[in-house]
């Protein structure tokens, strides 16, 4: 939980929500033999099998290479970025993401290329960057880190009981209201 405003704000600039966009390059068509997946009930498996930031995020001046890729930790990095590329048609970093942005080329608000950008992401986001975009230069501002851990027991628990009664009362038309304010509790958590 943050301390305080100030905290509350840092943690808000690194917040990215779910990510839909249409690929420019087959945009306005019809695309036929088109394959898609849809993973079924991904938020109860993703909040009781995945680890997740339980301390304060503790600001480090050095040294966050040893948190990349690390289960064990999380972190939230503000860095400049000089002179970047995607090296994808479809890109997901948003131009509105950015907290300050100079020659950006973009496709319906989605940064293709841009001279500069200063940018806050979580440790998620930061490892897509750097694995979506080419860059001439690339400076880190700010970096902290907090440690993970798995979610409290209790609430996994609660978790798995909203999925069991909404998995339960799918399809029957009689509880579809219910069935309907399970899922939303459960998507809300």
């Amino acid at each position: 939980m943050p301390k305080n405003l100030k905290d509350y704000n840092y943690l808000m600039s690194a917040f990215f929500g779910g990510d839909t966009h249409a690929n420019y390059i087959h945009a306005d068509q019809i695309l036929h033999h088109v394959k898609a997946a849809d993973i079924s009930s991904d938020y109860p498996w993703q909040m009781i099998s995945k680890k997740y930031p339980q301390t304060n995020f503790v600001d480090i001046r050095s040294g966050l290479d040893r948190f990349r890729n690390d289960d064990r930790h999380s972190f939230i990095v503000t860095f400049e970025v000089y002179n970047f590329e995607s090296k994808y048609f479809n890109t997901f970093l948003s131009r509105s993401r950015c907290r300050d942005i100079k020659g950006a080329v973009c496709d319906n608000g989605r940064v293709l290329s841009a001279s500069y950008a200063l940018i806050t992401f979580t440790n998620i986001d930061f490892e897509l960057f750097l694995r979506c975009y080419e860059y001439q230069e690339l400076r880190i501002i700010r970096a902290s880190v907090a440690m993970n851990n798995y979610l409290n027991p209790k609430y996994c628990r609660y978790v798995l009981s909203l999925y069991k009664d909404k998995t339960t009362l799918k399809g029957i038309e009689e509880a579809e209201a219910e069935d309907q304010w399970k899922k939303q509790i459960l998507n809300g958590l």
